[in-house]
């Protein structure tokens, strides 16, 4: 249980992501539109515009937010598993479970909308850029020595695994352990 406190603006931002989430994931993009957002929340739009200015604003800060939530995953698998393979094999099989439920929707809006706009381009390359610093200390500590390049390049390859396995259409357990090895193979 978290002990941190939030000031009043703090919750009623989190309690705007949390509708806008919602929205996007049984609405669709077509769907998500603040005005509608902001009268779930209980407000006027103006009042939700001076959280998020746009939609691009609101629908970003959404997109961060499933983003922090792997990262923060990634963290409780460390202090969970101590042997570095065992964790990565964990990490896959969470990652790859996770972005085949509700987060596959908003993280393939934004490789979508990274195509066509230059903002979403830039934040798909920061996610992505922080994903791969969170498994490049996992790879060090299972095979030490190698080029920063290197570990990099293994990251980048392991999370393409897992999306390319989460983006399949049905998979099994017998599949997504098949998918872990895989990860390992690649980290040695």
């Amino acid at each position: 249980m978290s002990t941190k406190q939030y000031t009043k603006g703090e919750k009623r931002r989190n309690q705007i992501l949390k509708i806008a989430r919602e929205q996007l994931i049984k609405g669709g993009y077509e769907q998500f539109v603040i005005r509608d957002i902001a009268a779930q929340a209980g407000m006027r739009l103006g009042n939700l515009q001076y959280y998020f200015a746009t939609r691009d604003d609101l629908l970003e800060a959404v997109i961060c937010a499933e983003a922090q939530t792997d990262l923060v995953r990634i963290h409780a698998l460390e202090k969970k598993h101590h042997q570095p393979e065992m964790l990565l094999k964990s990490l896959c099989l969470t990652m790859l479970e996770k972005w085949q439920g509700e987060g596959c929707k908003i993280f393939t809006l934004m490789s979508f909308l990274a195509t066509v706009n230059p903002t979403f381009a830039q934040l798909y390359t920061d996610i992505y850029n922080r994903f791969y610093a969170a498994i490049i200390p996992l790879l060090k500590d299972l095979n030490p020595g190698q080029e920063e390049l290197t570990y990099r390049n293994k990251a980048m390859l392991i999370t393409a695994l897992i999306d390319g396995g989460a983006g399949q259409v049905s998979t099994d357990k017998q599949f997504a352990e098949m998918l872990a090895e895989q990860a390992v193979k690649i980290a040695f």
